[in-house]
């Protein structure tokens, strides 16, 4: 994990020596809204993309 500019974290899953997940956080709207997006990787060396929002009223 490393902080970013301003209100980022980096946070990065490894195997070994390989990363399979890495992930910017950012906490948003005072607080109220915590969003993650990346990229992972499957077992099989596939890559996907996401983008998650956690949100409290």
């Amino acid at each position: 994990m490393r902080a970013l500019e301003g209100n980022q974290l980096e946070i990065l899953e490894m195997q070994g020596e390989d990363v399979v997940v890495g992930a910017i956080w950012q906490l948003q709207d005072d607080g109220k809204t915590l969003m993650r997006w990346g990229i992972g990787r499957s077992p099989e060396g596939k890559s996907k993309a996401y983008t998650e929002f956690f949100s409290h009223p």
